[in-house]
């Protein structure tokens, strides 16, 4: 017990001194595979609406855990207790932004499915964002968030507004689209090596990938690819639970990889992460698309 106690102060130590993880893919990784994901969803466009839309993006722990029809503190098994007393994380989100009347449905999915890194930024904890996470061994909450605003898109398109709905629903993504990164799947945060590369490479590399130029090299062209074919999303629940199993196994590897000069190996498994996220990302739009026939 003393020892694990140790170990925790370490993680602890080490997160407060690097805290710069916990925003994956970076901004122009989410704008593409949101946008590739609508291109094949088949979503009906987005006409009627009359003016702006402002979109208010208003939660916390108590709306997340509803959402997952959960009670009472069962958010404090996810390690946030410690981290956010720690970092002094405020998880009472209350903020707006607008999509004006002349942006394209296309314009919509690009822009907001990069939003919640920035709505989201008072809840970083210990230099990571646990609302844009879920690790099948305890941590995070994307599940809930994922589910959270898919909820809040479906109430608005039948609200007859279809703008705002479509705004959520690229949020919505967002959350989906991070649990595939491995590094949102960390298996070990009790091992200080562990913690040491995230805090010291996890931004760098999620910067390297959203670079312009590696991302049209290397895998614009793989997510056009693998949003023509939709993998059902149940629930959006399911659909970050799924995801985080197939992808966390490459966490390891990922590391391992990232760190060389020769960036070759990280990009294929960049690349297998893909073809099981942007699948999925179709699918929750095709699965809004039935909720709202």
């Amino acid at each position: 017990m003393r020892t694990f106690s140790k170990q925790l102060l370490l993680i602890i130590f080490l997160l407060l001194v690097f805290s710069d993880c916990g925003f994956g893919w970076s901004r122009l990784t989410h704008s593409r595979i949101t946008y590739w994901a609508w291109r094949y969803s088949g979503l009906p466009p987005s006409v009627g609406d009359s003016g702006d839309s402002i979109v208010t993006v208003v939660w916390n722990l108590d709306s997340v855990q509803n959402t997952l029809g959960l009670k009472g503190y069962d958010i404090n098994g996810f390690l946030l207790t410690v981290f956010a007393a720690a970092s002094k994380a405020d998880f009472n989100i209350n903020a707006l932004d607008t999509v004006h009347v002349g942006e394209a449905d296309s314009a919509i999915f690009l822009k907001w499915g990069t939003k919640p890194d920035d709505f989201d930024r008072p809840t970083k904890a210990m230099g990571a964002l646990f609302g844009h996470m879920y690790i099948p061994a305890g941590g995070g909450f994307a599940d809930g968030m994922c589910k959270f605003f898919f909820n809040t898109a479906v109430r608005e398109y039948k609200a007859g507004n279809r703008r705002k709905a479509y705004a959520y629903l690229a949020m919505a993504a967002h959350y989906l689209e991070d649990v595939g990164f491995p590094p949102h799947n960390e298996k070990n945060y009790l091992d200080p090596a562990a913690d040491i590369w995230q805090a010291t490479y996890h931004g760098k590399i999620e910067d390297w990938i959203a670079d312009t130029t590696h991302w049209y090299d290397h895998f614009d062209a793989t997510c056009d690819s693998f949003a023509r074919a939709p993998l059902p999303a149940c629930d959006p629940v399911i659909a970050i639970h799924t995801l985080a199993w197939e992808c966390c196994w490459y966490d390891q590897s990922f590391k391992d990889t990232s760190i060389k000069d020769d960036k070759s190996e990280m990009i294929e498994i960049c690349r297998t992460c893909l073809r099981a996220i942007v699948p999925r990302v179709t699918g929750l739009f095709v699965a809004f698309r039935q909720k709202i026939h």
